[in-house]
């Protein structure tokens, strides 16, 4: 009833479709009484997921301990105690306010061409990063897009515009982005291993090494959410590999960063992104192996190619776990 806005009744033979054309707004507290950013929304708030699709938008009021907010919060309570209705001052009467009501609701606006090709891109864009292991409240399903469209039309209403515009789809996509609460997650630290220095024997006339010069690990700190999408695009094209593959399974470390810079390509606009960008995934291909034990290096048996890399575990064989499953 709430998506189609009608609601069909069978009585005694007799079946009646009704209009049913409301908003349902809803207030959940979290669980113990404090949101806890960790988890989802789901999480917090106990709701099912097929309760949550049907709703268009959440937003989370955090009660967050901040100077300046909370000095405004508590300078306006105390002067509507002390000044009543003289201390709000509207812009606009109640009356105004009604009767702009009541003409945006008599609008229908219609979508533009222009805007329909900006939902199905925004909807795509939107199903790409769900798919792509970010953890948000909800799955994005079809749903989400006809809430694109009902948002889309409502902002058209609020202008009162007879037209849906793509001005109107970005926006509508923003809110659904803003309230689709997404799991904070720390950074992750990708570890490189640096090789040990010979030892030497300290003489008088050396010196020795300087803070933070001995043979440690270098760190280097990506995001979660790029963490999930450089691991997620691998594993998705070795498993592919692996399904068409007639000969050898998986493919050779070398191939597997080659095929990934070519996939970003169109980002990067210089020499110096490029080489940071393959010194990242080839240290995310690392934790793969060695933390989350989600690829497996297998030696390889084909032949070698014309030119050897510098580091010779670019020969082996990258292949995906078979225990592993998809979040």
């Amino acid at each position: 009833a709430m998506e189609q806005q009608t609601i069909s009744i069978t009585k005694a033979g007799i079946q009646a479709t009704l209009n049913a054309r409301t908003s349902v707004l809803a207030a959940a507290n979290p669980i113990n009484g404090r949101y806890d950013k960790s988890k989802s929304l789901k999480s917090n708030v106990a709701m099912t997921a097929p309760i949550m699709s049907r709703f268009d938008l959440f937003f989370v009021i955090l009660d967050e301990c901040n100077e300046v907010s909370d000095y405004n919060i508590a300078t306006h309570i105390t002067n509507v105690h002390r000044l009543r209705d003289e201390a709000l001052k509207p812009d606009y009467t109640t009356a105004e306010v009604q009767r702009y009501i009541k003409f945006a609701r008599t609008l229908r606006p219609q979508i533009t061409p222009a805007a329909e090709k900006v939902l199905v891109a925004q909807y795509q864009r939107l199903r790409q990063s769900d798919a792509a292991g970010s953890k948000s409240s909800y799955r994005i399903t079809v749903r989400q897009l006809e809430s694109m469209v009902r948002l889309s039309e409502a902002l058209a209403r609020l202008y009162c515009d007879d037209e849906v515009k793509p001005q109107y789809v970005m926006e509508a996509c923003r809110f659904l982005q803003r309230s689709i609460l997404r799991v904070e997650n720390d950074d992750v630290e990708l570890d490189e291993p640096t090789m040990p220095s010979p030892q030497k024997t300290q003489t008088d006339t050396e010196q020795p090494p300087e803070d933070g010069a001995d043979d440690r690990q270098k760190s280097v700190s990506i995001s979660y959410e790029k963490y999930r999408r450089i691991s997620t695009m691998i594993i998705s094209h070795l498993r592919q590999r692996e399904q068409s593959a007639e000969d050898e399974p998986g493919m050779r470390k070398m191939d597997v960063i080659a095929w990934y810079l070519q996939q970003c390509e169109g980002e990067l606009q210089s020499l110096a992104q490029l080489q940071e960008e393959t010194h990242i995934v080839r240290l995310v291909i690392g934790r793969l192996v060695q933390v989350d034990s989600v690829l497996l290096e297998l030696e390889s048996d084909g032949p070698a190619p014309d030119e050897m890399p510098e580091d010779p575990s670019d020969l082996k064989l990258l292949v995906v776990h078979p225990n592993y499953v998809d979040e």
